[in-house]
C-alpha cells in the first residue's frame, strides 16, 4: 500500500472515471474526499433517545478482562 493525499486520489478517480476506468480503482472521487474527514459523532442523540449510557473503551475492556 502506498498513501496517497486525499486531493490527489480525487483527481486521479475523476481521471479514471473520464476515460472509462472508474471501475479499476476501489474508490471514486466521493469516497476519497470523505477520506479526509473524521467520521465520529456524538453519543448525546442515543443517550436521549433510547437511554443508552456509554463508558469509556478501557474501562468497559477492564470490565471484561477481570470477569474472564
Amino acid at each position: 500500500m502506498v498513501p496517497v493525499p486525499g486531493a490527489i486520489a480525487m483527481f486521479k478517480a475523476q481521471g479514471a472515471k473520464l476515460i472509462g476506468l472508474g471501475d479499476l480503482l476501489p474508490f471514486d472521487a466521493g469516497m476519497a474526499v470523505m477520506g479526509q474527514v473524521d467520521a465520529v459523532g456524538s453519543s448525546e442523540k442515543a443517550h436521549r433517545h433510547l437511554g443508552i449510557e456509554f463508558a469509556p473503551f478501557r474501562e468497559t475492556m477492564a470490565g471484561y478482562a477481570s470477569a474472564m
